[in-house]
């Protein structure tokens, strides 16, 4: 590809080949199943051979194995604990802002074919730090191997709470984001500590207009509100009651049956933003211009 960079210090592509990819400052990186794993090892919580293993790390593929039977009635029989209602208008008016240009989606996870459909008009990079799932690019986010303003659009779905320096991570996102260029993330909030050790924070709205502060700060939404947070530390706190795995799937069963209704009232409830909700979901648009941070506090104190 005519965008990618070395991760460490931008250097063009000389080759590729069907066993790695070799830049202009020596550098190589591997191919791993075709796929590329663009990520220098020397400061990365992720290493090469652990990859090339499937080590799980902030996902566990196992987790979506439906050959298990907790994980078969989980998916299949079991209401959920929340629901994002939002997120098909969400991506729709995303898509329908851009003609053409490249998309980033930084860490898709099992959801790449959502992504390639709800961006089917562009053209989509689908990354993560594992290749456990479809993705094109294997990436430390800390260190985006692609040119200075060359995205269109980024996507970052419940991933920034999963990097250890998220300021850098940012730093890259408004390097590599064309001007005019949206940023989509979706962090959650009141939500248990999960993908363990990978989770390292949780973001106030305050936190994030600080975070990404070359950017303006178009919307916030609470798509998995009060409601959906409050069932998922319910069903997390009964279930936590128990260590004998038996126990667990029925503490399991009995809340996703008991609280799973609480899910809907969210869908009735607008501009939930004070209390606890799951989740929340910013677009921000790059404009390069440096903020005060006076001048985003009080931002935040005007529209929030």
């Amino acid at each position: 590809m005519e965008i990618l960079r070395d991760p460490v210090d931008h250097s063009k592509v000389k080759e590729i080949t069907s066993e790695a990819i070799y830049f202009m400052n020596g550098q190589t990186y591997i191919r791993h199943k075709g796929i590329p794993v663009l990520i220098d090892e020397r400061n990365s919580l992720f290493q090469v051979q652990e990859i090339v293993k499937s080590k799980p790390t902030t996902q566990n593929k196992s987790y979506r194995n439906q050959k298990n039977f907790k994980n078969f009635v989980r998916q299949k029989f079991l209401p959920s604990l929340s629901k994002d209602f939002k997120l098909n208008d969400r991506y729709k008016q995303l898509s329908n802002r851009m003609e053409n240009g490249f998309v980033l989606i930084l860490g898709a996870g099992d959801k790449a074919a959502f992504y390639r459909q709800s961006f089917s008009k562009l053209k989509v990079i689908i990354t993560d730090v594992h290749a456990l799932f479809d993705v094109d690019l294997i990436l430390d986010a800390h260190q985006l191997p692609f040119e200075d303003n060359t995205f269109s659009a980024i996507v970052l779905p419940q991933v920034l709470e999963h990097t250890a320096r998220p300021w850098v991570v940012v730093s890259e996102l408004q390097r590599v984001i064309k001007p005019g260029g949206a940023i989509l993330v979706e962090v959650p909030f009141s939500y248990p500590y999960h993908s363990m050790p990978y989770d390292f924070f949780r973001f106030t709205p305050t936190a994030l207009r600080f975070l990404f502060s070359k950017c303006s700060m178009e919307k916030v939404e609470t798509p998995e509100g009060n409601w959906s947070g409050a069932a998922t530390l319910l069903s997390n706190s009964f279930i936590n009651l128990f260590s004998k795995r038996c126990f667990r799937i029925s503490a399991m069963v009995f809340t996703r049956l008991a609280f799973g209704w609480l899910k809907f009232i969210d869908r009735f409830i607008p501009n939930q933003k004070h209390l606890a909700p799951k989740g929340t979901a910013t677009i921000f648009v790059f404009d390069g211009i440096e903020r005060k941070d006076i001048d985003m506090l009080r931002e935040i104190e005007e529209n929030y």
